[in-house]
Formats: structure tokens, sequence, C-alpha cells
């Protein structure tokens, strides 16, 4: 039992809890978690099955009998929601930039943390839980997150390949269109971010003048689906030197078959974190036409 004070600090920094947001949880004083951890005082049964069900680890382990906790569970989602639910929108920030100097790459934490945050912000608006105005709000503030670090996070020397994304129509939701620029920067391809929708003449500029090898699209209102064929339609048009692959994906966009027969795109991606996979078959089928 003499281990059970590492133990416990062992998981809780592992979850990222602060022993200060630990003692809340607990209704005790920030001193007797690190009693706790010091091995000077233990807790009570009550409080022991508390720390049990919040850190999500077994009695056993924390005891020392068992060697193997039950699998953990990412909190972090909730507590970068409490966050920006409460209006501590600078605790947040510290948590994101917290998990970073850990080591953790910034596409992890977008997979791991924002995108299942925003996931239980949709499941709330559903629900009535939550008004349309605070999930804009929310919505705004992830937004900016992911700029700030994207502009503020090194990057590789860049690679000959380039991407351009936009959202197609009057679409207005640009996150997901966000989280997927990070995907190829994070392979160090040269990313256009356009973000909504701009005038034809503008854009085709650019596709022949930067030599754009992939166009990225995100479609979130079926109303805007549409508009996305026109604008692939278009895209097929130019008279660009490589004719850019065209990628479609957003919650509009129900299936492949729709993706590529009706909208007429070459790659479908069901959810934005299987671009990670999608970048690197990319990445190869354009080594294949050197």
């Amino acid at each position: 039992m003499s281990d059970f004070g590492k133990r416990l600090k062992k998981v809780r920094t592992a979850r990222q809890i602060t022993q200060k947001q630990l003692a809340e949880i607990l209704g005790v004083a920030q001193s007797t978690v690190a009693n706790y951890e010091n091995n000077t005082r233990f807790p009570m049964e009550h409080t022991l099955v508390e720390l049990s069900n919040y850190l999500n680890v077994s009695i056993d382990h924390l005891m020392g009998i068992k060697k193997i906790p039950k699998k953990p569970t990412n909190i972090l989602p909730e507590v970068f929601l409490d966050y920006l639910m409460d209006g501590e929108e600078q605790k947040a920030v510290e948590l994101i930039k917290e998990s970073h100097k850990n080591g953790i790459p910034f596409t992890s934490i977008i997979k791991d943390t924002i995108i299942p945050m925003m996931d239980r912000v949709g499941s709330l608006w559903e629900k009535g839980e939550l008004t349309p105005a605070q999930e804009h709000y929310l919505s705004n503030i992830v937004e900016g997150l992911i700029a700030y670090w994207s502009n503020s996070l090194p990057r590789q020397v860049k690679k000959d390949w380039s991407v351009l994304l936009m959202t197609p129509g009057l679409e207005e939701h640009v996150l997901t269109l966000q989280i997927a620029a990070e995907y190829f920067r994070s392979k160090s391809w040269n990313v256009y971010y356009i973000g909504k929708s701009v005038p034809f003449d503008g854009l085709s500029h650019l596709i022949e003048t930067h030599s754009i090898h992939v166009v990225v699209l995100s479609i979130t209102m079926e109303a805007n689906l549409k508009s996305c064929q026109e604008l692939i339609f278009n895209i097929r048009k130019l008279n660009a030197k490589n004719s850019p692959l065209i990628v479609v994906g957003g919650p509009a966009v129900k299936t492949r078959q729709f993706a590529v027969n009706t909208l007429g795109a070459d790659i479908f991606v069901p959810k934005v974190t299987d671009l990670s996979s999608i970048v690197e078959k990319i990445e190869k089928s354009l080594l294949k036409g050197l």
C-alpha cells in the first residue's frame, strides 16, 4: 500500500488533472490530495470509490493488487468543453498548450480532443440543451484556436505539392475544412486555405497559377450540394496543366457513390480523421505520376 500515492499521482497526471481539480471533485482540500500522493494520508472508502470512478481506474490498481488498470478514457474533451462553457477560454488554451508540450502532435489533439468535444456540442444542440447562439459561439472559439495554433506551430520544409481547401455555395461551416487543412500541413504540403466560397474567376486563376494538385471541398448543408456539383464541373473545365484531384467530404455527403457519381469527385472522405491515411495514398499516387 506504500506505493498508493505514486500510483494515484501517475494516473492523475496521465489524465492531465491538477491536484486542485481532483480536490474539487472529491470535496476535499488540495492539501489532502497532496497528502494522499505523499502517502501521509489514506482516503476513506467512499473517497476511494470516487477516485476510482472519476479517474476510470480500478481500486485494485490503485491499491497495487493488480498491475493492469482499466482501459483509460480520454476525459480531455469534457474538460475542454467545460472550460469553454464556463467562459474560461484561456484555461482551454492552456489545456491544448500542455498537451502539445507533452509531445502530442496537433493532429492528435484535434482527433482526440477537439473533434470529440465538437461531437458533444452537436449532441447537446440536437437535444436542445444548447441554443444556436451557444453552438455558434463554441464553434467560433474552436475555429479561432485552430487558426492560432496553425499559425504558431513550426513547419517542416514544404513539399512540392499544393492543396486548396474551400466550401461551395453559401456554406458557412468551415471548422471541418480547417481541420482538414491541418492534416495536409502536418504532411508538409503547401496549403491554400480559402474557407468560404469565392468568385470562380479568382479561384480558377489561383488553381492554374499555383499548380494546385488537390482541391478539398467540405459540405455540411444538403442545400449546398448542387453548388458543389457545379463547382466541380467548372474545375474540370479548366485548362490547368495538371487537373487537380477533387476530394469531397462533410455531413451532407453520405456515400462514396454519391460523391463520385453524382458530385463528380475523385475521392470521398467519410470522416475528417480519415484524411491522415488518405493524404498518404494521394502522395503515393502523385509520386507514381512523376
